[in-house]
């Protein structure tokens, strides 16, 4: 059984250090890395509050029911490029872009796309204005990636 520990403090490293020891009858290989997130947690939380308020519209402005999820890979197929997938023989096939292999700083491109669209196309202005919380967007935009 493979397990990833971030270790951020003494709590974190002892309780490693527990696991390990648990395991100690058998041999064990430990790698020590640098941590880091493909993307933060804020940055998805918000993208997910949107696909909300974007399901929330449509159904009280237009009578449309939709999953958040239906959203999320529509908006993504008509606001990214495709990825390319080589396969072995080198043929290439297209495919959706996915946003959960996105780092910080792409995921924030895509979410000022999904902005932009849900405002200019959309029409998502007065109480339907994406809510950016202080919490989740501010914060998040300082992250590097």
């Amino acid at each position: 059984m493979k397990r990833t520990f971030k270790i951020q403090g003494k709590n974190s490293f002892k309780f490693c250090i527990e696991h390990i020891k648990e395991r100690a009858p058998g041999p064990l290989k430990v790698t020590v890395d640098d941590w880091s997130d493909n993307r933060s947690a804020a940055l998805n939380r918000l993208m997910w509050y949107w696909y909300g308020q974007v399901k929330k519209m449509l159904f009280e402005t237009r009578g449309i029911h939709v999953k958040s999820e239906d959203i999320h890979d529509e908006l993504v197929e008509l606001l990214l490029p495709l990825d390319c997938r080589t396969a072995i023989d080198g043929t290439q096939t297209p495919q959706r872009a996915r946003t959960s292999k996105m780092t910080n700083k792409e995921l924030r491109g895509y979410l000022e796309l999904l902005e932009h669209h849900c405002v200019e196309s959309l029409n998502m202005t007065g109480e339907y204005t994406l809510i950016n919380p202080e919490d989740l967007k501010y914060k998040a935009l300082q992250d590097e990636a």
